[in-house]
């Protein structure tokens, strides 16, 4: 019996441990949805959003149609030292002394931009701006001019 509660027990740590970044990206896109509903009326808001297109597809966390132009917003869940550079292919994330490799969310970003130009057909008269959020369990050590990118949720 005790064999079976441990075994049960280590199960549900393991698949806790394997779901748990889903989980965080998740809140995350939660807490950026929360805020940006706060939006006035004339900015439309889209969540979640899955793209498919000539056998290439995309997800989009928000995109946001505003007076201004369209805000491409991708949501990271991420915490720790977050280290990159704006034109970098990978950004490190590190906590204590471990590090994990991701893909620039930048470059990330700027693909959900091309894929909606194409999607849309639209000229260069469509803003395009894309914004990149990290949590706030996120330290941010990154090197970025001429993108947004931000901590706070």
């Amino acid at each position: 019996m005790h064999i079976a509660i441990t075994v049960i027990f280590f199960a549900v740590v393991i698949f806790i441990k394997l779901k748990m970044p889903m989980w965080k990206g998740k809140y995350s896109e939660k807490l950026v949805n929360n805020k940006i509903q706060e939006l006035p009326e004339e900015y439309v808001v889209f969540n979640d959003l899955l793209f498919e297109s000539n056998g290439y597809s995309t997800q989009i966390d928000h995109i946001v149609v505003s007076p201004y132009g369209v805000f491409v917003i991708e949501t990271k869940g991420y915490k720790g030292w977050i280290l990159g550079r704006e034109n970098g292919e990978y950004w490190t994330q590190t906590i204590y002394k471990s590090k994990h490799q991701f893909y620039n969310p930048i470059k990330q970003n700027a693909g959900h931009v091309r894929f909606l130009h194409h999607l849309l057909k639209c000229s260069t008269d469509i803003l395009f701006i894309p914004i990149v959020v990290f949590n706030n369990s996120a330290e941010l050590k990154v090197h970025a001019d001429n993108n947004i990118v931000v901590k706070q949720i």
